[in-house]
């Protein structure tokens, strides 16, 4: 048994190694979770730093991110094909990275409604793509197999939790969002580059 289960895990190392967009889909979905989302974590701690906001306030950014989200699960209900997939999957880390960059130049509550309206649209193209590329392009024999590796970069979120909250700690919450953000455009372009 321990044989062949070793037999199982070098053939998904091969098919991972043989597919791009296997791979492409894996490091944008972690390039996602530590760079693109971590900035929503600190929204209590910005509502808390102005004066003007209050919690009530928090609740209604949460609710317009997450109505974003559902636009972006619509517009992909209407435009369901599968060519646009993949470009669905990028344009949403592309418009959550930059969503999170301009956010940290100006806190205002009406101001912050629009751009996490659009931060949410964005995470709502990537996170319905993200299992359906991978099942998309698994053999079908490993597609559990690879939508658990999926869930495995998904756990990346947490050290992006930890990383901008590090960074919060040495710098301001406005430049810890302004790293973050430039971080994540750097690293995606990188693999744009990279995988072409």
């Amino acid at each position: 048994t321990s044989s062949k289960d070793d037999f199982s895990h070098l053939q998904l190392f091969s098919i991972i190694q043989k597919n791009k967009r296997l791979q492409s889909t894996y490091l944008i979905t972690i390039l996602f979770n530590l760079f693109a989302y971590s900035y929503i974590s600190l929204l209590p701690a910005i509502v808390n730093l102005f004066d003007h906001l209050n919690f009530l306030h928090l609740n209604y950014l949460f609710s317009i991110e997450a109505l974003g989200s559902l636009f972006g699960l619509t517009l992909i209900l209407i435009y369901d094909k599968q060519k646009y997939f993949f470009f669905y999957y990028l344009s949403g880390t592309f418009i959550t990275l930059i969503c999170s960059l301009i956010f940290c130049f100006y806190f205002n509550i009406y101001y912050s409604f629009i751009i996490l309206f659009l931060s949410g649209f964005g995470a709502g193209l990537f996170g319905s793509m993200q299992s359906v590329l991978i099942a998309l392009y698994s053999p079908t024999r490993y597609k559990g197999s690879l939508l658990g590796i999926l869930n495995i970069c998904i756990g990346f979120a947490s050290l992006g939790y930890l990383h901008i909250g590090v960074l919060t700690y040495y710098f301001s919450i406005k430049n810890s969002i302004y790293i973050t953000s430039l971080e994540g455009l750097l690293f995606f372009s990188l693999i744009l580059i990279f995988y072409k």
